[in-house]
């Protein structure tokens, strides 16, 4: 009878860090900013989808010929997993930086097993994945019980995560898918009903991170960690290991990000991964896609459509002829005006500033 009244009280106090976001739209309800934050984001990025699209075919582009679609969503794929990852970590108030260093680690570890190891593509799929479990573990630790601000730590574990790997397993800066692949090429490039293979393990990570969030009280403790870590902490919610499993988790699905990209495009290098433009697309995707840097707030739906039009942007983009510079300065004007949204959308509280920062 105790340990039930108990649990009870518990979830009572849950409520103030739950609904604090729920207040703080009330509050602002007749404002603009009030009005313009009660609009169902998911149809807002799909109507800028389709305005771009048809954007895109007045100015000629083919962009709605079935050929130019399969390459659309086929780059979707890729972006929608790291989004995710990216979500994730958003959540619970946190930022992963060494996604990009995991992805490419991830890609050339495959590459290096398979074609100089001897190993079969199961095995050193398994491997790769055991690899990222390893790293996200660090991210996590670090942050976590050594109670280093995530944004420093990931960003040093960026570059450092590509240096062990060039110092001890390969100097190689491009790693190439071996001709004889099946699995990876497939995860790539194939279809399945005409469904790119890309899309479908994407579709699959979506729906296990749409589960976990929303249909299990380890999704709901995790938001309550993201709203406010304080009152999670008075509750007796695990917030250490629910933020450390979040690190391992976008690890995950950045060095299966890396497998599926290795398969698209046939090689990976470590330029790549320790660039910007991996980085800027899974934040970009998770922003736009509503999940706010003061945490506790957000939907695995916002990044799908999120992700959809990222890739749409990239794709006019190219279609557009745009150079390297050009194309680079769009989305960080995209993610630049994402971030001032969501501060301007969604201001943090003086309770959730104490609560601590990124």
């Amino acid at each position: 009878m105790s340990n039930q009244t108990d649990r009870e009280s518990r979830q009572d106090d849950l409520v103030p860090a739950q609904s604090s976001h729920r207040a703080e739209a009330a509050s602002t309800g007749g404002s603009l900013r009030g009005r313009v934050a009660a609009i169902e984001q998911t149809w807002l990025i799909l109507g800028i989808v389709v305005a771009l699209l048809l954007v895109l075919t007045v100015a000629g582009t083919g962009v709605l010929n079935p050929a130019n679609l399969a390459n659309i969503g086929r780059s979707t794929g890729p972006l929608l997993i790291l989004g995710a990852g990216a979500a994730l970590v958003i959540l619970g108030r946190g930022i992963d930086l060494s996604a990009a260093a995991v992805a490419a680690v991830a890609a050339q570890l495959f590459v290096w097993l398979v074609s100089v190891q001897g190993y079969n593509e199961v095995q050193a799929l398994l491997m790769c994945l055991a690899a990222s479990v390893v790293l996200g573990l660090i991210n996590g630790v670090v942050i976590v019980w050594g109670q280093v601000p995530a944004l420093i730590v990931t960003l040093a574990t960026w570059q450092l995560y590509i240096g062990l790997f060039r110092l001890f397993v390969s100097k190689e800066t491009n790693a190439t898918l071996p001709r004889d692949s099946t699995i990876v090429d497939w995860m790539g490039s194939g279809k399945l009903l005409g469904v790119p293979g890309t899309l479908l393990i994407a579709a699959v990570v979506v729906a296990m991170l749409s589960f976990l969030l929303r249909r299990t009280s380890m999704g709901w403790f995790y938001r309550a960690v993201g709203d406010n870590i304080v009152t999670a902490q008075l509750t007796g919610i695990p917030e250490r290991g629910l933020r450390l499993g979040s690190y391992v988790v976008s690890s995950i699905l950045a060095g299966l990000t890396g497998i599926v990209l290795l398969g698209v495009a046939g090689s990976y290098t470590t330029a790549y991964g320790s660039s910007e433009a991996i980085l800027f697309d899974a934040i970009t995707i998770a922003i736009i896609g509503g999940f706010s840097l003061a945490g506790g707030r957000g939907s695995i739906r916002g990044v799908v459509v999120a992700a959809v039009l990222i890739a749409v942007v990239q794709n006019g983009m190219t279609l557009l002829n745009f150079t390297v510079v050009a194309t680079t300065l769009t989305k960080s004007l995209i993610l630049l005006a994402a971030i001032a949204l969501d501060a301007w959308l969604h201001p943090e509280s003086e309770e959730t500033v104490r609560a601590g920062d990124l």
